[in-house]
């Protein structure tokens, strides 16, 4: 992640991370009935993206909206997806508002 001190105004912070969960060729199935267990086949990493910006709204209040992408979120019975029976790769998108006091 990386993060830029007083972005476009002193106090304000832009901010980005990438990260990955990894991924497994074999696990135990999470499933009551499973056939060949839950995985995502080799190579297929998960990823994370994330972007924010923190506003200074006062010195013990700040707001910071973020939005990210999940790919690869649902893994895989074969190369079905499991929880909707369709294709195997997921992406999520969404966003998120934070609001931070300090007493």
């Amino acid at each position: 992640g990386l993060q830029w001190a007083d972005a476009f105004m002193q106090g304000n912070a832009l901010g980005m991370a990438l990260g990955s969960a990894g991924s497994a060729t074999r696990g135990k199935c999470a499933q009551t009935v499973c056939t060949g267990g839950i995985w995502l086949d080799n190579g297929q990493d998960t990823l994370a993206y994330e972007l924010w910006y923190k506003f200074q709204v006062t010195d013990n209040i700040s707001v910071t909206p973020a939005i990210y992408y999940l790919s690869q979120t649902a893994g895989q019975v074969g190369k079905t997806n499991f929880a909707t029976g369709g294709a195997a790769t997921v992406n999520n998108f969404g966003g998120l508002i934070k609001t931070t006091f300090k007493f």
